[in-house]
């Protein structure tokens, strides 16, 4: 009888363990999941923060000249210039 109280014993300690063993797995878990939460919302700041400057550091945002097809081509002047006047 001694000796089945004994293995009792043992193996309630065994299941004690693993369930606090689990119980910490389950807690690492979580905190992994709460950190890739944390770094997709700041991998998505920094990408839309990241495209938005680009595209708003694109040249053609900020170029006031005439552009030199419009100044050089024979075509782009007749296209764009005023009419003639016409004599009545």
């Amino acid at each position: 009888m001694p000796d089945e109280k004994e293995e009792s014993n043992k193996m309630v300690s065994f299941l004690n363990m693993m369930n606090a063993n689990l119980q910490e797995d389950q807690d690492w878990g979580f905190v992994a999941m709460v950190l890739d939460r944390i770094f997709l919302m700041i991998f998505n700041t920094a990408f839309f923060v990241g495209t938005i400057w680009i595209l708003l550091e694109a040249p053609a945002l900020y170029d006031y000249s005439e552009a030199i097809d419009k100044v050089i081509s024979i075509i782009a002047k007749k296209q764009y210039s005023a009419p003639e006047p016409v004599d009545i």
